[in-house]
């Protein structure tokens, strides 16, 4: 990443069963790194404007985790991959729930042993195969044109990171949402 990083800012969606809030980095340019998950080294193959998709996973249901995945695959510019990284440790059963539930989608599935948020996503990047990777996390939905929008961002050489405002999203009784924006 440069030294001097522009930012800019666009909308996205974060959900969370039925009232929800997130906010995080959402997608950045992959520079050769020497990150190393499980002993394996990074994968160097990056295509020009393709986007990896990593979602890191603990304890949630696959429930949960096909939400996310299906605003991924509604994106109006496709990732090129989605790299579920299931960071259970003890839970065997969820393991091969996620291994099941990805095989049937054609997601990549990466176990990252349990070593955290941080050193999944980490574990996500290593793999990604794309010159872009954007996180989601597992309880969280993207808007529609989040990927595209942010990907006509980087048109720019001077910005190496793009981040998005998220909204909190409360599901009302008779089905409606009322969102409100936050930073």
């Amino acid at each position: 990443i440069p030294r001097m990083l522009k930012l800019a800012v666009i909308g996205a969606l974060d959900i969370s069963n039925r009232q929800f809030f997130k906010t995080s980095i959402s997608m950045f340019k992959i520079r050769p790194t020497n990150l190393v998950c499980h002993g394996v080294p990074p994968i160097m193959v990056r295509d020009f404007d393709t986007i990896s998709v990593v979602i890191p996973t603990c304890g949630r249901t696959v429930e949960t985790l096909s939400r996310a995945v299906k605003s991924v695959k509604a994106q109006q510019y496709a990732p090129q991959e989605i790299i579920v990284v299931d960071d259970n440790k003890n839970n065997f059963l969820l393991s091969q729930e996620l291994q099941k539930f990805c095989a049937l989608n054609q997601l990549k599935y990466i176990s990252s042993g349990g070593c955290g948020g941080g050193g999944a996503r980490n574990c996500g990047i290593t793999n990604a195969t794309c010159k872009y990777v954007a996180f989601l996390d597992d309880d969280d939905e993207w808007l529609p044109n989040k990927l595209k929008v942010q990907l006509g961002l980087f048109t720019s050489s001077s910005i190496g990171l793009v981040y998005s405002r998220g909204y909190k999203v409360k599901v009302n009784a008779d089905g409606t949402k009322t969102q409100t924006a936050y930073v």
